[in-house]
C-alpha cells in the first residue's frame, strides 16, 4: 500500500507524472485517488503550480476533467530545461512558482527568457489562500496544487523582463554552458 493518499508505491522518475483528483479531497482531508494517466497537454488550462525545493520542482497543472497533472523535476540544469519544454508544449496563461529563498530564480529566469509569463508569488499569500480554501494538508503535490489554483483565481501579476535582465539571462546562460563543459 502507498506511504500515503498522495504517494504512489514506488517514487516516480524526474519528469514521471501522477494525475490527483483533488474535487474527491473533503475539505480539511487528505483523501486523495492517484492516477496513472497522462492527460494529453492540448486538455491542460490555467496556469501551472511550482512548488519550488532546494533539490526539486514539483509541477502540478489543472486539466479541464478536474485532474490535477502531477510531475516531479530535480531542480538541476537539465531538468530544468526538461521542465522549460513541458511547460512550452503547453503554452499557459501564466506558470506560478512560489518564492523559496532564492530557490525559485533558476526555473523562474529560465521559463521568463523561454518567454513563458512567469508569477513568482509570496509564500504566505499561497498559505492564506490555501487556508482560506480549507487545504489544511501540507504535501508537495497539494502545494503546487494550491499554486495552480491561486494563479487561476488571483491571477498574480506577471514578471516583466527587461533589457537588462536580457542581457542577464544571457551571461548565465553561457555561465552555465561553461560549467557543463
Amino acid at each position: 500500500l502507498p506511504l500515503s493518499p498522495f504517494e504512489p508505491e514506488s517514487s516516480p522518475g524526474p519528469g514521471s507524472a501522477n494525475i490527483l483528483n483533488f474535487d474527491r479531497i473533503p475539505r480539511g482531508g487528505v483523501a486523495a485517488t492517484l492516477t496513472a494517466l497522462i492527460i494529453a497537454s492540448d486538455t491542460a488550462v490555467g496556469c501551472p503550480g511550482i512548488d519550488v525545493a532546494k533539490n526539486h520542482l514539483n509541477l502540478a497543472i489543472r486539466h479541464e476533467s478536474g485532474e490535477i497533472e502531477t510531475r516531479r523535476f530535480e531542480n538541476d540544469p537539465k531538468d530544468i530545461d526538461q521542465f522549460k519544454e513541458h511547460l512550452c508544449e503547453i503554452d499557459p496563461e501564466r506558470v506560478v512558482p512560489e518564492a523559496t529563498g532564492g530557490y525559485e530564480q533558476p526555473v523562474s529566469a529560465a521559463l521568463a527568457a523561454a518567454g513563458l509569463p512567469v508569477a513568482v508569488v509570496n509564500p504566505r499569500q499561497t498559505r492564506d489562500f490555501a487556508r482560506a480554501t480549507g487545504r489544511l494538508a501540507k504535501t508537495d503535490e497539494i502545494d503546487a496544487w494550491v499554486l495552480a489554483l491561486f494563479g487561476e483565481r488571483i491571477q498574480p501579476e506577471i514578471i516583466q523582463r527587461h533589457q537588462d535582465q536580457e542581457v542577464f539571462s544571457a551571461l548565465v546562460a553561457h555561465r552555465q554552458q561553461l560549467l557543463e563543459m
